[in-house]
């Protein structure tokens, strides 16, 4: 048995039909694909974008940290660095107190100028007490003469500073006093700005 199937379209033209249904389906399908491509790709440029955004703000944050523990650092560094600078002026000078006998003499007169009381007491360390003794006649005419200026040792007193006593006040000139001030304003300039 034959099948036979009678159709009133040439076979040309239903295979004409079936070519531009494919073409056109196929056109479709290739707008369908553009339109899927471009929705994903604005969405990973879109997502691509947040993500960056998220990267850039904890990098932010994590430089910020950084330049603050780097302040903190150098803070800190700087106080130790002072501390330890004055340590060693602080070995330098008593070194020099004891190589260099003459410095008391130098201490004594720039604590002396300027005294015009009548009654003075200049008191220096045993170790120095015979060196400035010594200079008295140059003391004498520092003080313009004073009628009562004593040279006296105190133990306290430690060898390179002296301490006047006068009838109205008193002068440190002792080296403890010079470094104390110096570490004062070492300590002053370490104060943390709040």
């Amino acid at each position: 048995m034959e099948l036979v199937v009678k159709t009133s379209l040439p076979i040309e033209g239903v295979q004409h039909g079936i070519v531009a249904n494919l073409d056109e389906s196929r056109a479709q399908e290739k707008d369908k694909s553009a339109e899927i491509y471009q929705r994903g790709f604005d969405d990973g440029l879109r997502i691509g974008k947040e993500e960056s955004s998220k990267i850039r703000e904890r990098l932010i944050s994590v430089i910020q940290d950084v330049l603050e523990e780097k302040q903190s650092i150098l803070s800190s560094a700087q106080v130790v660095i002072l501390k330890l600078a004055s340590m060693i002026a602080k070995k330098i000078i008593y070194k020099e107190i004891d190589t260099d006998s003459d410095i008391i003499l130098k201490v004594v007169k720039e604590a002396l100028s300027g005294i015009s009381d009548k009654v003075i007491m200049l008191k220096v360390s045993p170790g120095d007490i015979d060196l400035v003794k010594g200079n008295r006649e140059e003391w004498n005419t520092l003080l313009n003469q004073s009628s009562n200026f004593e040279i006296v040792a105190d133990k306290k007193i430690e060898k390179g500073g002296c301490l006047i006593d006068t009838s109205s006040h008193e002068i440190d000139a002792s080296i403890q006093s010079k470094l104390k001030k110096i570490d004062e304003i070492l300590d002053l300039t370490t104060e943390p700005n709040d």
